[in-house]
């Protein structure tokens, strides 16, 4: 069961821990939530552009790539039925061409390189300030940002060479 935007939230919180020096609002963590969307559901009258990918209004399991960017028409593309081949074109709108790029990912949210891409943000914010210390404290701030390069790191996404 694919997850909802409400629940791609809450796991990218939990694990870029955005309640945390620094914190994070829930504004920012859902831009970057939005940022890593796998694709979105065709829309009518639609700009998108080369490499932008939709599931058709009624789901059909696959899930289809802008390979000319246009304007979507007003009404929706008849998809094949039975597509045994990946590459498959078809038109749509004004001058628009989406390929069949495959089977579907269940979830629409990469919630994995959202938390990523959060752990080097929160890792931005502190490459500007310095390490401080007194006769009563001691903070390096700068360890901090190390740790959060680490944890970056862990979900960094992988690839299988064929």
């Amino acid at each position: 069961m694919a997850i909802t935007r409400e629940q791609a939230l809450a796991y990218v919180t939990l694990h870029a821990q955005t309640n945390s020096y620094p914190e994070l609002d829930v504004s920012t963590v859902g831009t970057f939530v939005d940022a890593n969307r796998r694709y979105s559901t065709w829309t009518a009258n639609t700009a998108y552009a080369v490499g932008d990918y939709i599931v058709p209004t009624v789901p059909n399991g696959r899930i289809y790539k802008a390979v000319v960017a246009g304007t979507s028409s007003a009404t929706e593309p008849g998809y094949p039925v039975y597509v045994l081949y990946k590459s498959y074109r078809i038109n749509d709108g004004t001058a628009l061409i989406w390929q069949d790029y495959g089977l579907i990912s269940p979830d629409q949210y990469d919630t994995r390189s959202a938390v990523r891409a959060l752990w080097i943000y929160k890792a931005g914010i502190l490459a500007n300030q310095v390490d401080a210390s007194d006769d009563n404290s001691n903070v390096k701030l700068s360890l901090l940002q190390s740790q959060f390069l680490t944890m970056a790191e862990k979900y960094r996404p992988f690839e299988v060479i064929t």
